[in-house]
């Protein structure tokens, strides 16, 4: 916070208007952002919450440690979102979801938590699609009820491992389905990449977010699933 001096004016003396904070663009746009743009809560999602194995898992505030009103209440994992299409192999989804974002499994398809040993040391807990690692991870967020959006300004997501350019479509949408973006990796080192989307406004948006890993068989995994409340 810049110094107020005697000289400063009223307003700022006696409110504290912080002169360096970050300003909103406010174009309403989704856009991934750096690191240090992005502002986390306390909550972390690393899959070392759940045993190993376990199937399309749901994690309540508390079992991820969100301490501010606006995490999620309900954070939900699933191959594909209701309304969305399946095409293979490797197998992606296609289209957008029916509103609000739901949970699909198309015939039993899932996602498990994992232990990817290509990771680093500490970190290997995460979260892929069947079979194997190829499959899509769909994630949304909603209240305890399971069915109200619940959308958040920032999510990031550690994905890998890539070993060449495009290797993944990361996609994000609205409570109303509509698609806010797509992302893919832009290069191939580091091997294991953070993806930090966040709004350019502070009104929360983004309700459910999915990865296909696009041309690889080997496939992908995420972990580390965390969100902001700030403009980026």
């Amino acid at each position: 916070m810049s110094y107020l001096g005697a000289g400063a004016d009223w307003r700022k003396r006696n409110y504290l208007i912080a002169e360096d904070a970050p300003v909103c663009a406010n174009t309403g746009a989704v856009n991934r952002v750096t690191a240090a743009q992005f502002v986390a809560g306390v909550g972390l999602i690393t899959f070392n919450e759940f045993p190993n194995g376990t199937v399309n898992p749901v994690y309540t505030r508390g079992d991820y440690g969100g301490t501010q009103p606006w995490e999620p209440r309900l954070v939900t994992f699933c191959p594909a979102l209701l309304g969305q299409t399946f095409s293979s192999p490797p197998l992606t989804n296609n289209g957008d979801p029916t509103p609000p974002p739901a949970f699909e499994d198309y015939g039993g398809l899932l996602t498990r938590i994992v232990n990817d040993s290509a990771r680093p040391v500490g970190e290997e807990r995460s979260i892929a699609g069947a079979p194997g690692f190829s499959g899509p991870v769909s994630m949304f967020f909603t209240e305890v009820d399971g069915v109200t959006p619940a959308p958040v300004v920032g999510v990031g997501m550690n994905i890998g491992s890539f070993n060449d350019i495009g290797l993944c479509r990361v996609r994000a949408w609205d409570a109303a389905g509509v698609l806010l973006g797509t992302w893919s990796n832009v290069s191939a080192l580091p091997t294991y990449q953070d993806f930090f989307l966040n709004r350019d406004s502070n009104v929360p948006i983004i309700a459910a977010v999915a990865l296909d890993a696009i041309g690889d068989t080997a496939g992908l995994s995420v972990s580390r699933i965390r969100f902001s409340n700030s403009c980026a």
